[in-house]
């Protein structure tokens, strides 16, 4: 990339983020005085998001989608946010008290696991400073749909490029944050790291959700990094550039503050509940289902806590409102594209079918559930433990521990006439518990694997997270019941479970993980000595020019590093790894790329890089719709003619066996290279490059 071309992107990405952190600054600051700490900063995250997503999805929505659109679009949140007015100053509301305070030990076991986790992350993001997404979703669905709104300038219409796939129609919130580090620069040298900071907001989240159930703040920082270290919470949004963090993080903020209307019911905390859960709703399919349950059991907790019912009506209609806004344009587009807002569910009212969807052809073979396991107890302690085991760790078994404790104690609280509110609410996590881990048990693929084998399971156990973060948050009130000893315990245990959550991951090598717990106890021992020889005398607090010159100097210091990165980035972006694909990446001019054929599922997919390093190439599959799905051709007649009419410049063919859910006449060839391949070089195509898995032809 030239360097005009990086210093520009970068002017573009400054005014964009900035104005839209800026403007969710103004909206804290002028509205929500009564907020403070970790709150405070949970409140900031959602809004700046929301203001991200409003200034990309109304350009593109409107078929105007460019960085300048977008860049403008941030500003005008930003003038808007100056004139918002402000409400008078108001003393902050601060988390409810713990019945069990913390004692020394209790602090130094969270600094401990903070500490480290944080460290662990540095270390991550230091090794993945030149690594381009390879995660089989990010490069065959979110990246390249990305790429695909920024050739086009608009988010309308369903792109798809792997056959019998419904990725094209998944909701694009998440996409929309990968959307905003690609279009400055047209390039992704900084869109892996677009998910790094929700991560942090999602443990940062789990932090104040778990204080806002009275759990004692050690216990409650410790409960939101080992939930987030989970290895497949953070290993997708570190490494493959997946969109579940968005929506980790908005979930948690969402019962975050839904519990804290409960205390002060205050409309604030209601909206900011529903901006949160419109972009979880928004973000992925599960959002979908995960959000609405959210909804219905509150509105049964407000009913049976003797709110009035037009008091619940009206709250719903602010909670859903924000819900409604930050979804409407996936359902929408989906119902202008397919003519079904559910797509690709098909929806029946009393047995009376009121939208159609096709069948999917791989759920029969690969989707089956964990409900559909439950009388086969030999599966679930065989494959499925190993499943979670290599997907969550010892955090599963210790939160689901915890709250069989949390059940006990609330049955020993109610015998003894010693329950409050605080139970009613604990009672009510429960049951949304319950319905969000019932839900992910009956939806289609998450024991993913051949029918009595679920051996990929683990990568769908992102369905159960939701359910998790309300366990998180039960566990959270019991802890702060335990007795001095038992809470001292659980720290400790929760420590433990960070470091097992890490250690079985596969993002980094064991030795990082013990490195950044090294570091964190070598950091504390510092500090502690330092505390303990520090000087009475206080430091002197810098000018506001040093720190003004601290910050332009910190800026042109990110400015130069970015720029280094991008060059080193862009030199080695999915080159090495194949030859068909290091072959693409070398290409410079914008070509038309056809794929064709099946290819394995081994890192990367190739429909993202055959994007381009600029994203200059126009990429489409070479197949049928069919049923509303992508499909392969079964015959040569069908697919010379999609030849003639697509006249790709270069054709990338997958070398994979036939599927079962490829045509007959495909499958029949099994063995053998793909008929696709045949045809390409009888229609007048050549070889150009072939590695074990590609084959790229140019026409003749």
């Amino acid at each position: 990339m030239p360097a005009g071309d990086y210093w520009a992107g970068l002017a573009f990405f400054a005014v964009t983020f900035g104005s839209c952190l800026g403007a969710a600054w103004l909206v804290v600051q002028r509205r929500l005085p009564d907020l403070d700490g970790s709150v405070r900063v949970v409140a900031w995250g959602l809004l700046a998001t929301a203001a991200l997503l409003v200034a990309h999805l109304v350009p593109g929505a409107l078929s105007l989608l460019t960085r300048e659109a977008a860049s403008a679009a941030a500003l005008v949140l930003l003038g808007a946010a100056f004139a918002v007015p402000r409400v008078p100053r108001l003393a902050p509301v601060t988390f409810p008290a713990s019945p069990r305070p913390a004692v020394a030990i209790d602090r130094w076991l969270a600094a401990f696991g903070v500490l480290a986790f944080g460290i662990w992350i540095a270390l991550v993001a230091l090794k993945q400073l030149y690594a381009e997404p390879l995660g089989f979703d990010a490069t065959s669905a979110y990246l390249p749909t990305a790429a695909h709104w920024i050739q086009e300038g608009s988010l309308w219409g369903i792109t798809d490029w792997v056959p019998g796939f419904f990725f094209g129609a998944t909701p694009g919130n998440g996409t929309v944050i990968l959307l905003a580090a690609l279009l400055p620069w047209d390039n992704d040298f900084a869109a892996h790291f677009a998910m790094y900071p929700f991560v942090a907001l999602t443990a940062l989240a789990i932090y104040a959700l778990a204080r806002e159930a009275t759990a004692p703040p050690p216990a409650a920082a410790l409960l939101g990094v080992m939930l987030t270290a989970a290895p497949v919470v953070v290993y997708p949004g570190l490494r493959d550039a997946l969109l579940d963090p968005v929506l980790y993080s908005a979930f948690a903020a969402g019962l975050l503050f839904l519990l804290r209307h409960h205390r002060t019911d205050e409309t604030s905390d209601l909206l900011l509940a529903g901006l949160a859960l419109g972009i979880a709703f928004g973000a992925k399919f599960y959002g979908f289902t995960a959000v609405p349950i959210v909804v219905t059991v509150w509105a049964i907790a407000r009913f049976w806590s003797l709110v009035p019912a037009a008091t619940v009506a009206r709250q719903a209609a602010i909670l859903i409102a924000p819900v409604a806004v930050f979804g409407a344009f996936w359902v929408a587009r989906n119902w202008v594209e397919t003519g079904n807002p559910a797509y690709p569910v098909q929806v029946e009212v009393a047995g009376v079918e009121i939208f159609d969807a096709p069948e999917d052809p791989s759920r029969a073979r690969l989707g089956a559930t964990l409900a559909d396991y439950f009388d086969e107890p030999g599966v679930w302690t065989g494959e499925l433990s190993h499943q979670f085991r290599i997907a969550v760790g010892i955090p599963l078994i210790l939160l689901g521990i915890a709250v069989i404790i949390a059940i006990a104690l609330l049955i020993r609280r109610r015998r003894a006439a010693e329950d409050d509110e605080t139970d009613g609410q604990a009672v009510a996590g429960l049951v949304l518990c319950g319905t969000l881990a019932l839900s992910y048990a009956i939806t289609p693929y998450s024991a993913t694997g051949e029918p009595g084998d679920p051996f990929i399971a683990a990568a769908n156990v992102r369905y159960g997270i939701p359910a998790l973060i309300v366990a998180a948050a039960v566990v959270a009130w019991a802890s702060g019941r335990l007795g001095r000893r038992g809470l001292t315990a659980f720290c400790g245990l929760a420590v433990i479970g960070l470091f097992d959550a890490l250690r079985i991951g596969v993002l980094t090598p064991r030795s990082t993980v013990y490195s950044a717990f090294v570091l964190a106890a070598v950091a504390l021992a510092v500090a502690w000595l330092v505390r303990r020889s520090r000087s009475s005398l206080a430091p002197p607090r810098p000018t506001r020019p040093v720190v003004l010159a601290a910050a332009l100097a910190g800026a042109l210091a990110v400015g130069l590093l970015g720029a280094r990165i991008e060059d080193t980035y862009n030199h080695t972006r999915y080159r090495g790894k194949d030859q068909v694909l290091s072959a693409l990446a070398a290409a410079a001019d914008p070509v038309r790329v056809g794929l064709a054929g099946n290819w394995s599922p081994d890192e990367p997919a190739p429909i993202y890089p055959a994007f381009g390093t600029r994203l200059q190439n126009e990429v489409e599959f070479v197949g049928g719709v069919t049923d509303g799905l992508l499909r392969r051709f079964g015959s040569r007649e069908e697919f010379t003619a999609a030849l003639d009419r697509l006249g790709p410049d270069v054709l990338l063919v997958g070398l994979a066996g036939p599927t079962p859910e490829d045509p007959a006449s495909l499958r029949a060839g099994d063995g053998e290279p793909p008929l696709e391949l045949t045809w390409a070089r009888r229609a007048g195509y050549s070889d150009i490059v072939a590695s074990d898995r590609f084959v790229l032809m140019e026409s003749g």
